[in-house]
């Protein structure tokens, strides 16, 4: 049974204390609160944070500064209900985890938009978390649970939307770094003016030695906006992104290895590596009809290369080395019209999605083998040519939200979204070609009551009921990667055509609160959640047909909450999310679904004097099974970050502290599939530091 009872007697009595302090003075105008905030990414458009029907949390540049941070995916594991797995040591490979949704490094379960544009693979639909530096963003927006009403595909976890540094905003910054593993890393960002444009340029740039044995590779990228059309009615900015990565890739080890040499990466690795190249450009538009009608579109063609070579460890003592070259072309655009009624009468949001996008896919096999296999092989293998494709994948999707608010204590909202999925895909060889449709209907209510409204505090209770879904992933349905078995035809491939989205029913409660204790210049800001989603035509692996199949279901309960308190210059939050994720099918029916945490403790502190900012946070995931059988738990681990920050003029240096105690841990692992007691973990790495210098640009 869930254990809500301890956290909901907490939250009570945090609230008792707070309710009667509260004093008939005014919310004191020269904060700002959080929750206070505009978010658009909740119902896709302008709507103040505490008046959302769904869990959501927003975080702006000045609080980012705070967090040692390599990605963004650092930064938002410091929010409610969101942790990462960390696959490289250093949090250059991070794979998040969001209401017990963990895809496993084949799928995801979360959508990342940078400007309300969805940047994921289309083989995949994985997420980069390096297209856009911590530096360059204004603010990160994360919708948390089902959004497939608004966002369709994979919005069952969570959809994070990435707000660039704005073009309102000039002058800029030279960020550089250097540091133990990381020898040198700098990000560059300006927003300026040529004649009446406004625009903004962002650059990066990271070089790695790794942690860990085979784990070196640099990183980069660059791009910008610029406001082409701004008239009374219309603005028209284009804007576009461009990223490369070549690196090695470590792999996971024994875990009996890592007590005396955590750095190593076991032979069947050391071929693995990626070059990747990103390029997406885009055109967006608003305006206003008349003042109760607005609208807005955007179309943003990408172009993705990758090269890459992957070793599955099918035994402890076999595996197998490909290499895969994929190139994808696609196009996604999006419209939306907004009316806004006044007078109470609500406001009516519909909207239009389509993407379009091009897979060609070729694979080589490099070797396969045992660990003695590898260790012989010479330092470069000719791949061998074995499969070739190309595929296409359209989406197509309607929307409509009407929201009301038919007193002011009162919000209704209540939405639907339709998507059709069309795929195909053409083998270059003898075989079929083969297409799949799929669609998918996702309705949803929410409500949102503001039960308390003081001069000092303000209280705001939500709830939604609706329905999401995932489809299978592009590779699911088509990859062409065999896998050897040792029995006749002695190749498989597990992608199968005859997938099905899976499907999610969730219901969720939460609040938000603030109090404002002006007389001793403190606030706090409350926030909590409590859901429940059953899911069906879950997709796993049939080990009778050794293909993917629609197999299963699960339920996912949790909690999540949040506390933030603001005393002067002194800055605390704490935070606590339960994940409870059962299997509910088959011989393991209700046992834990494994590599999800069922504790994740965040904390953090930052205090202020004059020019110098001294934080710390923690992060701590505990009891987390590596198995369907749930006989394997990974150690609980907890790891503390520090930064110390000096201000002076337009300079500013930092030193962060990464693993301040140097715990030796690992976030994530996967027992032997052949069935033996070896383990395969990730070990992150050691204390390690940088230090850096930041000048700011006039």
């Amino acid at each position: 049974m869930i254990r809500i009872v301890p956290l909901v007697a907490l939250v009570s009595f945090a609230y008792c204390l707070i309710v009667p302090i509260a004093s008939s003075q005014t919310l004191d105008s020269t904060r700002v609160y959080e929750l206070q905030t505009i978010v658009k990414t909740a119902e896709r458009e302008g709507t103040l944070l505490a008046r959302t029907t769904s869990a959501t949390s927003v975080l702006r540049a000045d609080g980012m500064r705070a967090i040692p941070a390599v990605t963004i995916a650092d930064v938002l594991a410091a929010t409610p209900g969101m942790t990462f797995f960390d696959l490289d040591g250093l949090g250059y490979a991070p794979q998040p985890v969001v209401r017990g949704f963990y895809g496993g490094g084949e799928a995801e379960y979360v959508q990342l938009l940078i400007d309300d544009a969805p940047v994921s693979s289309m083989e995949s639909g994985l997420v980069n978390w390096h297209l856009i530096p911590v530096a360059g963003i204004s603010s990160l927006e994360i919708l948390r649970g089902g959004s497939s009403a608004l966002y369709g595909d994979a919005a069952v976890g969570a959809v994070i939307n990435v707000e660039p540094r704005g073009l309102d905003t000039p002058g800029g910054s030279i960020t550089t770094r250097v540091g133990t593993y990381v020898p040198f890393a700098t990000t560059v960002n300006y927003a300026g003016k040529i004649g009446a444009r406004r625009y903004a340029v962002l650059a990066s740039y990271d070089r790695i030695d790794g942690y860990r044995e085979h784990n070196s590779g640099e990183l980069g990228s660059v791009g910008g906006r610029i406001n082409v059309v701004d008239q009374h009615r219309l603005s028209v900015d284009v804007s576009t992104i461009h990223y490369w990565q070549s690196s090695d890739l470590s792999g996971p080890t024994f875990q009996s290895l890592t007590a005396a040499d955590p750095k190593n990466s076991l032979a069947f690795f050391r071929y693995d590596a990626t070059d990747e190249s990103w390029h997406r450009a885009a055109v967006s538009v608003t305006g206003e009809i008349d003042d109760a009608v607005t609208f807005s579109a955007t179309a943003t063609p990408r172009l993705r290369k990758v090269t890459t070579t992957e070793t599955l460890p099918l035994a402890a003592q076999f595996a197998d080395t490909q290499s895969r070259d994929l190139t994808e072309v696609g196009l996604n655009t999006a419209a939306r019209v907004v009316w806004a009624a006044g007078d109470n009468r609500g406001r009516l949001i519909g909207g239009l999605d389509l993407s379009a996008g091009r897979l060609d896919t070729e694979y080589a096999g490099v070797i396969a083998g045992t660990l003695e296999d590898y260790a012989a092989a010479p330092n470069t293998v000719e791949p061998t040519p074995q499969a070739s494709g190309n595929g296409s994948r359209i989406m197509l999707a309607g929307y409509g939200q009407y929201d009301i608010q038919p007193i002011d204590w009162l919000r209704i909202l209540l939405g639907t979204r339709i998507d059709v999925l069309r795929d195909r895909f053409s083998p270059d060889d003898t075989s079929p070609d083969a297409s799949t449709t799929h669609t998918a209907v996702s309705p949803r209510l929410g409500v949102n009551v503001r039960v308390i409204s003081t001069p000092n505090l303000v209280t705001n209770i939500y709830g939604n009921l609706g329905r999401s879904f995932k489809a299978p992933t592009f590779d699911q349905l088509f990859d062409l990667r065999a896998i050897p078995v040792p029995f006749p035809p002695f190749q498989i491939s597990i992608s199968s055509q005859d997938l099905k989205p899976q499907y999610g029913t969730s219901v969720e409660v939460g609040l938000y609160h603030i109090v404002d204790f002006s007389d001793s210049a403190v606030s706090a800001e409350l926030s909590a959640a409590v859901y429940n989603i059953e899911m069906i035509d879950e997709i796993d692996f049939d080990l009778q047909s050794l293909t993917y199949r629609n197999l299963g279901k699960s339920r996912h309960r949790g909690v999540e909450s949040e506390l933030k308190v603001y005393a002067g210059s002194v800055a605390l939050r704490g935070g606590y999310t339960y994940q409870e994720t059962q299997l509910r099918f088959g011989e393991h029916d209700g046992n834990f679904v494994k590599a999800v945490p069922r504790d994740i403790i965040t904390a953090g502190a930052t205090v202020q004097h004059r020019g110098l900012s001294l934080s710390a946070s923690l992060h701590s995931a505990r009891r987390m099974f590596i198995d369907d059988a749930n006989l394997t738990r990974l150690p609980n681990y907890s790891t503390v970050n520090a930064r110390a920050m000096y201000d002076f003029g337009r300079f500013s240096l930092t030193a962060d502290l990464f693993n301040l105690f140097d715990e030796a841990f690992a976030s994530t692992g996967f027992p032997d599939p052949a069935g033996s007691d070896a383990v395969f973990v990730y070990p992150s790495a050691d204390r390690h530091a940088r230090l850096g210098v930041m000048v700011e640009l006039p």
